[in-house]
């Protein structure tokens, strides 16, 4: 059950770091990686998986991390311990186009492999 809930607390970061960096009226400025920082500004340390890092998104590891290669962006990063096999997994994607946003959320939610 521990593990449901570290799945469904990634994919609903992974939704709203989609909407914040994607879609609406608002354009957050910033690297994906000044972005994914703020994103864990406040958790206590002890609540974050060991050794956090950032790894860049590319044609090769797209589907690995998004589930396809069918979601058109400019820039993706996601964040995982490099240690162990923890599930925890939040990726930062910055589309192309911000109309594509919730057609992107639902190709993702749709092929994200959760068992990663």
């Amino acid at each position: 059950m521990k593990v449901f809930k570290k799945i469904s607390l990634i994919v609903i970061m992974l939704v709203a770091a989609l909407a914040v960096t994607g879609c609406g009226s608002k354009n957050i400025e910033g690297s994906l990686e000044d972005i994914m920082t703020k994103l864990y500004a406040g958790i206590p340390e002890e609540n974050l998986p060991t050794m956090l890092g950032n790894i860049q998104i590319d044609s090769e590891n797209v589907e690995g991390f998004l589930g396809t290669a069918e979601v058109s962006y400019k820039e993706a990063i996601v964040s995982e311990s490099m240690i162990g096999s923890i599930a925890h997994s939040v990726a930062l994607v910055r589309l192309n186009d911000a109309k594509d946003a919730s057609a992107a959320v639902e190709k993702i939610k749709a092929s994200v492999n959760p068992r990663k």
